[in-house]
């Protein structure tokens, strides 16, 4: 895949989808690139809290995100479904209880037995979403969210002297312990105004990347404040 800070803004995850629902050209497998690694920690985090521990997680993420290129699973979808992330989480519940069935079909003792509801009590865990199923996917996505507008704020302070004074910033960007503008001040050699003028400055270009980031994820820009909303509710849960 590619690195973290390349196509950190690459349009709306809808066009994407348009782009990928097409032959597979280099256009649609840039797309897919893209959406695999927007949603590979999501993912990742909710197979880890299925398989109770189990090993083989990184196994299932790449099997999964490996079905939805070679079966072009994201084909219908459109912004009329709703919420992509939603649409994914429903793809990935099916999957996990495909790979259960499968697991247990192994262990009656044929490939090509199927199954039946009625008569093997299927762990709830793979057929409903509980309480903290798609609370637990969205904060994982949010923080992904998070982590590309970090490297997007990365990539504009490549200058040395710039760059030292944003990771000196990074860790005030979200809350300012007491102290902390006089310490970093003093640590880069700075007034404590100028301090306060720079992280303020961040904080708003923080906003504007991460609302620009929501904006991909939604239809229409009415609904960009809402879902900040919500990520934001949803990351306070960690806590």
């Amino acid at each position: 895949m590619k690195s973290e800070t390349a196509s950190i803004f690459p349009g709306t995850r809808w066009t994407l989808i348009a782009r990928l629902q097409g032959s597979p050209t280099e256009t649609a497998l840039r797309a897919w690139d893209d959406v695999c690694r927007a949603y590979w920690k999501p993912v990742h985090a909710y197979i880890r809290r299925h398989l109770n521990g189990q090993d083989d997680v990184d196994d299932l993420g790449q099997e999964f995100f490996c079905m939805l290129i070679r079966e072009n699973l994201l084909k219908e979808v459109d912004a009329a479904h709703g919420k992509l992330r939603a649409w994914m989480l429903m793809l990935l519940k099916r999957f996990l209880y495909d790979a259960w069935t499968r697991t247990q079909t192994k262990k009656r003792g044929g490939h090509l037995m199927r199954v039946s509801l009625e008569e093997e009590e299927v762990p709830a865990r793979h057929l409903q979403e509980g309480p903290d199923d798609s609370v637990l996917f969205d904060r994982q996505w949010a923080f992904t969210l998070i982590e590309r507008v970090f490297a997007r704020l990365r990539e504009e302070h490549q200058n040395p002297t710039r760059r030292r004074t944003f990771e000196a910033l990074l860790p005030l960007l979200l809350s300012t312990p007491p102290g902390m503008v006089r310490e970093v001040a003093q640590q880069q050699g700075m007034e404590e105004g100028t301090v306060k003028v720079a992280l303020h400055r961040l904080r708003h270009r923080f906003g504007t990347c991460l609302r620009e980031e929501v904006a991909t994820t939604v239809d229409s820009a009415d609904q960009i404040e809402e879902e900040l909303r919500h990520l934001l509710k949803v990351i306070g849960t960690a806590s």
